[in-house]
Order: structure tokens, then sequence, then C-alpha cells
């Protein structure tokens, strides 16, 4: 599969697509972006629009795909939605846009920790919770998740 460089709207379509597959808390009304820049596809979902957006609090994710690769830039999950198991389901939307779009690997670089969210005593950091999730390790301190 070749990678796929569609207009805004045919990546807002797939991207949504991927989202109302996997992701329960997806809403039609939710802000989905696609630009292409310089050869490149940015895509950008935003749970609420608002100028005001905390990308530390707030349900979202950035993309940005260069040529079989999908870099996960940021992504974020509403605090009172964690601990259900809701943002490795954000996490395979990405996944599943990715793969859509012709990529062969999604890469981000994890930081921070998972945090339980009754007592908020730290649980595991974001990497080793992706590594038991058959993320793979990538230069420079990176992971990737190989598409099939």
């Amino acid at each position: 599969m070749t990678v796929i460089v569609p207009t805004p709207e045919i990546t807002e379509k797939i991207t949504r697509q991927s989202l109302r597959e996997v992701f329960p808390l997806y809403e039609e009304r939710q802000v989905v972006d696609g630009i292409c820049y310089k050869g490149k596809l940015l895509i950008g979902y935003r749970a609420r629009e608002c100028e005001d957006f905390d990308t530390v609090r707030e349900t979202h994710f950035d993309l940005n795909l260069v040529e079989k690769i999908c870099y996960l830039l940021s992504l974020g999950l509403e605090e009172r939605y964690r601990g259900m198991g809701l943002g490795y389901k954000l996490i395979q939307s990405v996944i599943d846009t990715a793969e859509n779009l012709g990529c062969k690997r999604v890469r981000t670089q994890p930081s921070g920790n998972l945090v339980n969210v009754n007592t908020g005593e730290k649980i595991e950091t974001v990497r080793d919770y992706l590594l038991k999730r058959k993320w793979v390790p990538a230069p420079e301190r990176q992971l990737d998740f190989i598409i099939s």
C-alpha cells in the first residue's frame, strides 16, 4: 500500500471513520483537520473547539505523516476518562488512521507517567505501558508500532 496524500476532505473522512469505529467518546461535531503542506500531511483531532485549548487536559491528538511513518506528536485524554482503557482506544484510532493512509508504522516519543486516577499514585511510565502493547524501540528513545 502506498502512502495516500489526500485532500483535507478525504483526510478528515478517514480520520473520522477510524475514530467512529474505535473511540467510544467520538462525536461527529468534534474537530478533525487535515492539512497538506510541502508533501507532509498534518492531522489534528480535538474533542472540543475552543481558543484556550489545553493539550495536557483535553482529549486530542496531533499527527504528522512523512513518507510511510505517522508521527504521533501529541495525545491527551480528559482526566475524567482516564483509567478506563479509553486512552489506548484513542491510540488505536491513530494506528487505524495511519494504516488507512498507507503508513507502515506509527512513531512516538513517549514521556510522563500513568497515574492511578483514584490515588494519584504513579503506576508506570507511558513508555513501559506502550512496550507491553507491541510497540518496539526506535531511534532516539522513540517507540514504533509496526503496522502489518
